[in-house]
This record gives structure tokens, sequence and C-alpha cells, in this order.
């Protein structure tokens, strides 16, 4: 749906998310522990949505290695038409659950969540 409609990947989406949230932008460091993935992962997708024009990477002041990444006004108004669609895709989906349904996949995400971030805590990246 997202690729179709906006010509843009789920990790794409992920990573504006992720930057919908703060205000200050994020260190590629931060978005990797945000998504989950490697760093590597992200200055993947960051460099494809810099090209792109939706997000901006600036050195960060203390540390000219690393980089604060913040949305473009053209990443903020995509993300946003995005996101209307993307909710009702996901209403679409869950409509069916129970709140008993709900709260059991809701602590099956957790329980896999914190195994993901135990086995990143163990292998270097």
């Amino acid at each position: 749906m997202l690729r179709e409609k906006f010509d843009m990947t789920l990790p794409r989406f992920e990573l504006l998310s992720a930057l919908d949230r703060v205000t200050d932008g994020l260190t590629m460091s931060e978005l990797s522990r945000w998504l989950m993935v490697s760093k590597g992962n992200v200055t993947g997708i960051a460099e494809r949505l810099s090209e792109d024009g939706f997000i901006r990477r600036e050195p960060t002041p203390t540390d000219r290695r690393s980089f604060v990444v913040t949305p473009t006004e053209k990443g903020k108004k995509a993300y946003k038409e995005m996101e209307l669609e993307y909710e009702k895709l996901l209403d679409k989906l869950f409509n069916d659950l129970t709140p008993d349904d709900s709260d059991m996949f809701t602590g099956l995400l957790a329980k896999v969540k914190e195994s993901v971030e135990e086995l990143r805590g163990q292998s270097p990246e």
C-alpha cells in the first residue's frame, strides 16, 4: 500500500515515523535503537531518504562523525499523508480483534521485543 500509493517502503516510512515523534531529530545510533535494526541499515535508508529530499542529515555540534537526522518540510508532509493511509490499513487489519485478542497480541509483541533487545545486546553491531 505504501509502495503503490506513495513509492515508499515500510523501512523508510518507519524512519520518518520515528522522526515524527521527536522535535530535535535523532542521531543515527538513536534511530538504530528506535527501529531495532543495525546502524548500517539505518544509514542506507537515511541516505535514500536524504537523496529524495525527505530528511536532512547534519553533523552534531559535539561530534563531527555523528549526524542528527531531521525531517524536511517535504518529509513531514509526505509522512502525514502516509500516516493517515497506514492507520486506515491497520484499522482494517485489526478490526475483528476482541479486547482480549488485542491484549494477548500486545503481550506477545512485548516478549518478542524483549528477545530482540537481548539478542542485540549480545552481538556486536
